[in-house]
């Protein structure tokens, strides 16, 4: 096994490499040892975690390494002495397996996704399922594509050449550097891959139609697309700017697709509490007997009301809620010194924490 980095100017000098000892022995001492040297070489850093505890980060998804390791164990041409070559770059891994593909599976037909599955070693894959190191013939590769693309990582590269089988497992995420700081904004919700695909489409305030969605998501499946766009509307991320019905008198309109007209809108975190902001009444100078009643009493002349609340323990201030900006401007400036059981209260906008 060798490490490799790339080198540092186009002149081909200065490469890095470490080279790792053989791991040799029967297939279950070859699983073991080849994965137990090999692990070492995917941390990259330690953080402080959850739980308080420090985990070690990972350059490739941890499990995605091992199916890809247990693959090509399993499915290797044996009968060519050559071993199996691992290389880990700064940017990828791969992993190259003496033998091509057999005559009745292609590199694209594993691509693909679509179940071609077949094993030279048929009595060593058997062994390998029954002791619970793999799972069906053609499972492992659908497994690392899925948990490549749970880490926001491009898709694994297959190839096959008439001596060998190779898998890179790359190094670069899916999203652009702008994307990432776009989703940085929606940490705190721990977005699923999908739904960052979907957020990511709603940068500078652009509008989402179903059709985009569908095309983030890389399916068709209505089910997943119910249970991604639900999630990220009840999140209050994801705002419906258009009803199915409007959708469809512009759709006739445009002679346009209905999965094509424009639905919704991404609305960040920090912009939604700047709107709720703007609804908002900061009130001050209350005199200690006023309650949550008094303020609606009052405050509700101007408009409906969503919210109120006192401070807790009474310190003499509050908040108020409408549900448009417009009431909320219009009760500030007609309040404001207004005498309230005793007390000349003072209005004003909320303003965000520092």
């Amino acid at each position: 096994m060798e490490r490799q980095e790339e080198p540092a100017c186009s002149c081909g000098h200065d490469y890095s490499i470490i080279r790792l000892p053989l791991a040799q022995g029967n297939i279950f001492e070859l699983l073991v040892s080849s994965w137990e040297k090999l692990r070492p070489f995917l941390a990259y850093k330690t953080e402080f975690g959850k739980g308080a505890r420090f985990e070690q980060k990972y350059i490739f998804p941890e499990d995605a390494c091992r199916e890809a390791l247990i693959n090509a164990i399993a499915h290797r041409d044996y009968s060519i002495q050559n071993g199996t070559d691992i290389f880990i770059f700064h940017n990828r891994m791969q992993i190259k397996s003496p033998g091509a593909l057999l005559s009745t599976i292609s590199a694209e037909d594993i691509i693909s996704l679509a179940g071609a599955h077949e094993s030279r070693n048929s009595l060593i894959a058997r062994v390998l399922r029954e002791n619970n190191f793999m799972r069906e013939l053609g499972e492992g590769i659908k497994r690392i594509f899925t948990l490549m693309e749970e880490n926001d990582l491009e898709k694994p590269m297959i190839e096959s050449s008439p001596t060998s089988f190779t898998i890179t497992l790359p190094h670069k995420s899916v999203f652009t550097t702008r994307q990432k700081e776009w989703l940085e904004l929606f940490a705190e919700f721990n977005l699923t891959s999908l739904q960052k695909r979907i957020v990511v489409l709603g940068m500078d305030d652009k509008e989402i139609a179903p059709e985009d969605i569908y095309r983030a998501m890389s399916t068709r499946d209505r089910d997943t697309y119910d249970k991604e766009v639900t999630g990220l509307r009840e999140s209050n991320i994801l705002h419906q700017i258009r009803t199915n019905v409007a959708a469809n008198r512009i759709a006739k309109q445009t002679k346009t697709p209905k999965g094509k007209i424009g639905r919704f809108k991404i609305v960040p975190p920090s912009l939604l509490q700047e709107e709720e902001n703007r609804k908002g009444v900061f009130v001050a100078n209350l005199s200690p007997s006023t309650r949550r009643d008094d303020l609606f009493s009052l405050f509700s002349q101007y408009g409906k009301i969503e919210k109120i609340q006192l401070s807790l323990p009474h310190k003499g201030f509050g908040f108020v809620w409408f549900d448009n900006p417009a009431t909320a401007q219009k009760a500030i400036r007609e309040l404001d010194r207004y005498i309230l059981n005793g007390s000349s209260i003072k209005t004003d906008k909320i303003r965000p924490k520092r």
